[in-house]
């Protein structure tokens, strides 16, 4: 076999399994929902929302109102505004059931008064 044809082959493969497998709205939502479900779980835990990287009410707000999708083939990044923190959350989707949270740092005060720092 050629060589150049071997190399286009191993690149292809990767990049055509994972176009096929680049979420769309219906796993989004179904992450989603899952995410809603740990949050009614545990509300009183802040940590809960810095382990899933989106705040309850984002989480509540792109249920009812939806989400962006930038698509890039292989991937998805998710948008989900929050008017109430005036913030956009960005999630990157891959692989169907792969969701993590782009733009979420800890809030750090909030976590020193919960440890008695």
């Amino acid at each position: 076999m050629n060589p150049r044809l071997r190399h286009f082959l191993w690149i292809a493969l990767p990049v055509t399994v994972l176009a096929l497998l680049n979420p769309g709205y219906d796993e989004f939502y179904a992450y989603v929902q899952k995410q809603v479900a740990i949050s009614g779980k545990s509300a009183a835990e802040p940590l809960r929302d810095l382990m899933s990287g989106i705040s309850a009410n984002a989480l509540k707000e792109a249920q009812e109102k939806g989400a962006s999708r930038k698509n890039y083939l292989i991937f998805s990044i998710f948008e989900i505004r929050d008017a109430a923190e005036r913030k956009v959350h960005r999630i990157l989707g891959f692989g169907k059931k792969i969701f993590i949270p782009l733009n979420e740092i800890p809030k750090w005060e909030e976590l020193k008064l919960e440890f008695g720092g």
